[in-house]
């Protein structure tokens, strides 16, 4: 299964990017015509006529998810795991979460963890683009 990668914003030349340690796990199903792509640790779920589609729904609402985590005050309220028989459908894949931003005079650490995202609060409004990669590429 290939999956479309989106490129970065070309005005961002000079771009700081960050591999968030941990995994995001999609899980596809069909039903009635339609498939569901859920991203299990956060229970967001991307629904289209192709597996492709659902899939790009579910990363555009991920990606959404993640600024508006950071955009938040207060505690980092980050996972939101789906349930159990969610974990039990056999079509899954592991991506990577890939952030890009304008890179800044301090840049964050490159080390940072799914867990840690409340790091990356004060880089906020330099990020261009959070997108999901399959793990290993």
């Amino acid at each position: 299964m290939s999956q479309k990668r989106r490129e970065p914003p070309r005005a961002v030349r000079n771009a700081a990017v960050i591999t968030l340690r941990g995994p995001v796990t999609a899980a596809y199903r069909r039903s009635q015509g339609l498939w569901y792509c859920t991203a299990l640790q956060f229970d967001i779920v991307g629904v289209g006529k192709t597996r492709d589609e659902a899939f790009g729904e579910m990363r555009d609402l991920f990606s959404d998810y993640v600024k508006e985590v950071l955009a938040d005050s207060g505690p980092v309220r980050f996972f939101n795991p789906s349930e159990a028989q969610e974990w039990n459908v056999k079509k899954q894949e592991t991506y990577s979460v890939t952030v890009v931003m304008a890179r800044p005079e301090e840049q964050p650490s490159g080390r940072a963890s799914l867990s840690d995202v409340g790091q990356l609060r004060p880089y906020r409004d330099a990020i261009q683009c959070i997108d999901l990669v399959p793990a290993g590429a």
